[in-house]
This record gives structure tokens, C-alpha cells and sequence, in this order.
């Protein structure tokens, strides 16, 4: 009974985010910022965002098992709470504060309800990798307020205060965002957080946090406008390309599916952080797409693979096969999260991608064409690993009486129809 009334309560909470997000997206669009008071404000950017977590949160919860669900839930919340108010505040040191708490449930959640032994070496990587760059991020938003005498977003906007920004200021401002991303070499922390976190967190992070650094360089490039440093905005674009492209064969060398899909992640979020940089309306429209896609496709991949491991104890690609036989809806889902995954038309990831490849190409040929090639290798890695567990004989290691968690199905399946339905109002994420 208790888990039920959890199930309505939490079910009631998440509707209500929906349709106030959805409301907003509807009624306004651009980069107009609306003030909610001193401390709060919002734009497309930023309601979009509020909308992923609404749906993130809810993959999340029913995802788990009922017994990680009930203890976890807490940190779901807590976690969920904290993402809603980076993506409205309205200052830079609640911002900062906020961003920097965000590592407390994803700690917990890691330590807490991990699965290896090694659950504490990875969280302590990623509390040191993240909490490492965001100190130069501190320092700068404490010299912009001694500068100018506010933390405001709007004022600062307003007041102009890119002139004087070094190549050196910016970089200390957005690495903490490049590694939350994160950009390939610095993102030895996530794979081993993906690999030891709890299905829960797995989601969380995949779905919301990653989201994290794309919000936060969006955010501060259109608050100091970026074109002031563009030799540097340049040469993290061609490190990014380049992540990404390296990411998508570290994804075909994987064996285990969890780190596959925590790979693919950066080669994902590689684009979107490429989008952000080409400093073009069709980069940045396209980069906020694929980031509401990749964070609604990923927690997808995550939670079925999750739910494949339950039945066969084992993440390996070579031992986890013949999922069609017995477990059909799995399998069914399984290439319903994989054709999203990889931006398969009509998903709003098609467009996003579509977009971006043209913004690569708007700043060079060979960033485009390299772009298209990740693309290409993103169907290869993702359809053989939808081939290696759905397909071949039946493996001894599976559970013969498998249950399936029908109310989880139902949630992925709405998730992945949100993904189609999306790209029939692709027009509403486009900033103006």
C-alpha cells in the first residue's frame, strides 16, 4: 500500500512538472529571460531542461527494483530538486552552489546502492574530477561579482563584461562545465560511475547531470558572449569533434553493455558540446535538441540493460544472448531504445543531428565530414549491440521464470513514443 500511494504521489508531482514546463515552452520561445523573482528566472533554454527532469525522474523511480526504490527514492527527489534549480537560478554563486551539490545523491546513490566493491573508488573520482574544475569556475564568478558588483545573470547580461576577458578567464570559467559534459580526457570519472552506480543512478546521471555542463556553457556563453575568445572557442570544437569520434570506437571495442552506453554518452554529448561551440544559431538550436533526446534515449538503454542483467547476471555482450525466445517486450524495447539512440527519423535526435552536422560544416569541411562519420559509427556500435543480446541461441545463464517489470515497460515505452511525438513540434525547441 505504502509503495502505491509512493508510485501516485510521485506520478501526481511529475504531471505537474510537465504540463507547467510544457506550458511555458508553448507560450513563449527565443532567448528572452523572464525573471520569476531575485533568485529565479527562466527561458526556453531552461524550461526545456525542467521538462527533461520532470520525465528523467520518473524513468528513474520506476526503474528500480521496489526495495531500491524505497530507499532510494529520497535521493531521487533530493537530486531531481536540486537539478530544477540550477536550470531556473538566477545568480551565479547559487547557481555555482547548487551545481556543486548536485555530486551529493549521485555519491550517495553510487556508495550506497552499488554493486562492486569498487562503487567508492569510482565515486571518489568523480567527486575529485568534477569538484577539481569547478574551483577555477569559483574563482571566476568571484571575480566577476567583485568586478562588477553582481552575480546577477540578467545584469550581467545587460552591463556587457565580455570586453575584458582573457582566453585564460574563459577557461577557468568553463571547465568545470567541459568536464560535467564531460570532453574526452577529462572523462575518466564517468565510465566508472556508469559501471558501479545503481540502475537509478545510472539514469539520473546519463539523463541530468551530463546535462549539467551543456546547460552551464550555454548559460555563461550567452551571459559573457563567447565571440570575444573565438581562438579558444575554436580549438575546444576540434577537441570535441575528436572525442567524439574516438568515443564512438571505444564503443565498438566494449564487451560489457553499461560501458558501451556510458561511451556513447560522451560521444553524444562530444556533439552537443561541438553545436555550442560553432557560436551558430543552428548549433545551438540543434545541441539543446539532442541534449532533451540524448536525455530521454540513454536512461532508456540504461534501464533495459538493466533489466537484462536482472535476468541473466552478467553484462557481457558474449554471454547475455537470445533475449527474442523468452523475454520478447524486453527485446522489442530493446530496438525501440536503440533506434532513438541513434537518432533514427522521426526522432527529434534526426533533426538534431541533421543540425549539427551543418554547423560543423559551417565552420569547416572536415569537422562536418568527421561529424558524419560518428554518425554512422553510432548505427554500427548501437545495432550490434542490440544484435548481440536479442539474437543467437539462448543462453544457459538466463533466468527461466523471468519476471518482467510491466509498470517499468510501460514508462520506457512512453518515453520512447515522447521521442517521436517531440519531432512533430521540433519547431518549439528552436531559439530565435
Amino acid at each position: 500500500m505504502v509503495m502505491m500511494c509512493d508510485y501516485y504521489s510521485l506520478c501526481l508531482a511529475l504531471s505537474m512538472a510537465v504540463v507547467m514546463s510544457a506550458s511555458t515552452m508553448w507560450s513563449w520561445g527565443g532567448r528572452s529571460y523572464n525573471m520569476l523573482s531575485y533568485w529565479a528566472g527562466f527561458d526556453q533554454l531552461s524550461s526545456s531542461l525542467v521538462f527533461l527532469v520532470a520525465i528523467v525522474t520518473g524513468v528513474a523511480y520506476f526503474s528500480a527494483s521496489e526495495e531500491e526504490a524505497g530507499e532510494m527514492s529520497m535521493m531521487i527527489v533530493f537530486g531531481s530538486v536540486i537539478a530544477v534549480l540550477i536550470f531556473i537560478c538566477a545568480r551565479l554563486f547559487p547557481f555555482f552552489f547548487m551545481f556543486e551539490a548536485s555530486l551529493v545523491p549521485m555519491f550517495a546513490m553510487i556508495v550506497g546502492w552499488g554493486y562492486q566493491p569498487e562503487r567508492s573508488q569510482a565515486a571518489i573520482s568523480m567527486m575529485l574530477y568534477t569538484s577539481t574544475g569547478s574551483l577555477p569556475l569559483f574563482l571566476f564568478i568571484g571575480w566577476v561579482a567583485k568586478s562588477t558588483g553582481s552575480d546577477s545573470i540578467i545584469l550581467l547580461k545587460l552591463m556587457g563584461t565580455s570586453g575584458g576577458l582573457s582566453w585564460f578567464l574563459w577557461f577557468a570559467a568553463v571547465l568545470g562545465f567541459l568536464i560535467k559534459m564531460p570532453l574526452f580526457g577529462l572523462h575518466g570519472w564517468l565510465p566508472k560511475a556508469h559501471v558501479e552506480a545503481p540502475v537509478s543512478g545510472s539514469v539520473i546521471l546519463a539523463g541530468i547531470m551530463l546535462k549539467f555542463g551543456g546547460y552551464g556553457l550555454m548559460r555563461f556563453m550567452w551571459i559573457f558572449e563567447w565571440d570575444s575568445c573565438s581562438p579558444l572557442s575554436d580549438l575546444l570544437l576540434v577537441v570535441a569533434v575528436w572525442g567524439g569520434f574516438v568515443s564512438t570506437w571505444l564503443c565498438v571495442i566494449q564487451a560489457d553493455m553499461k560501458s558501451l552506453i556510458a561511451y556513447s554518452s560522451i560521444s553524444h554529448m562530444s556533439f552537443v558540446m561541438a553545436g555550442i561551440l560553432s557560436c551558430t544559431t543552428v548549433g545551438w538550436s540543434a545541441a539543446l535538441i539532442l541534449m532533451i533526446s540524448h536525455g530521454l534515449s540513454s536512461p532508456i538503454l540504461f534501464s533495459i540493460a538493466n533489466y537484462s542483467y536482472n535476468l541473466y547476471q552478467s553484462r557481457s555482450m558474449v554471454l547475455c544472448k537470445g533475449l527474442l525466445k523468452l523475454q520478447p517486450m524486453l527485446a522489442v524495447i530493446w530496438f525501440g531504445g536503440s533506434v532513438v539512440a541513434v537518432a533514427f527519423p522521426p526522432s527529434c535526435g534526426f533533426f538534431a543531428e541533421i543540425g549539427l552536422i551543418s554547423s560543423g560544416f559551417m565552420q569547416s569541411v572536415g569537422v562536418g565530414v568527421v561529424m558524419g562519420l560518428v554518425c554512422f559509427m553510432s548505427f554500427a556500435y548501437s545495432f550490434f549491440l542490440y544484435m548481440s543480446v536479442v539474437h543467437g541461441g539462448t543462453s544457459s545463464l538466463m533466468k527461466s521464470s523471468g519476471e518482467e517489470k510491466s509498470f517499468g515497460h510501460l514508462v520506457l515505452i512512453e518515453a520512447m513514443a515522447l521521442i517521436i511525438i517531440m519531432a512533430m513540434c521540433i519547431d518549439l525547441f528552436f531559439l530565435s
